[in-house]
């Protein structure tokens, strides 16, 4: 349980920063 716990926060810190890599991606191609 405890590593699908920390698994689960991994997760969710890939998706946060790529979720702001793809809001900054269209300011860096203009």
């Amino acid at each position: 349980m405890q590593t699908d716990r920390q698994h689960a926060q991994a997760t969710q810190m890939l998706v946060e920063i790529a979720s702001c890599e793809l809001r900054q991606a269209p300011l860096q191609l203009l």
